[in-house]
């Protein structure tokens, strides 16, 4: 008898006021998800808006309203084509577009059977300029059957980097015109 008075009991004082509650939190439910929908439709409509003529945010077919230093990709889009561009007899081993990084496979240059070159392209900034770029280019000789690492001089990484520099500023140049 004093579980049926304490359930009736326990009902009246913690479940009757949930329950009569569940009709304002609907009606507040409704209005905080009818605004979320709003905000959020605003929100893409912004960004539609915003990135008209636009691809994973880098211009498509190089037309649109912002500069490529000011994409949310995290990189400069011009550095990043330009790097493909001078990149692109080399066979790829990992293109990362997000991250700005871009290694090869290893390539033997004129079929040379005796050397072997790798190369690794990170930008790791959004601005156009030298400082956003790091270039790292491995060569391998081939001595007695095994391949041995040989140091690639800083006079051809800075001969490689400012090519990729030259090509992104040619890409912005016909890109602003």
């Amino acid at each position: 008898m004093k579980k049926v008075k304490f359930l009736k009991l326990f009902l009246l004082i913690v479940i009757f006021p949930l329950v009569v509650s569940c009709n304002r939190a609907d009606k507040d439910l409704e209005e905080v998800a009818e605004k979320k929908y709003k905000t959020a439709k605003s929100k893409k409509a912004r960004r539609d808006e915003k990135m008209g003529g636009y691809i994973f945010d880098e211009p498509l077919f190089g037309v649109g309203k912002d500069s490529a230093e000011e994409t949310n990709i995290g990189v400069n889009s011009y550095l990043w084509r330009a790097t493909l561009d001078t990149l692109s007899i080399l066979p790829k081993k990992k293109i990362d577009p997000f991250g700005g990084a871009v290694l090869t496979e290893w390539y033997q240059p004129n079929g040379e059977k005796n050397q072997r070159l790798k190369v690794e392209v990170i930008i790791i900034g959004r601005r156009l300029k030298a400082g956003t770029l790091r270039v790292s280019i491995f060569r391998q000789e081939n001595v007695d059957g095994e391949w041995q690492d040989r140091v690639v001089s800083q006079e051809v990484i800075d001969q490689f980097e400012e090519s990729i520099l030259t090509r992104a500023r040619e890409i912005r140049i016909a890109e602003e015109k």
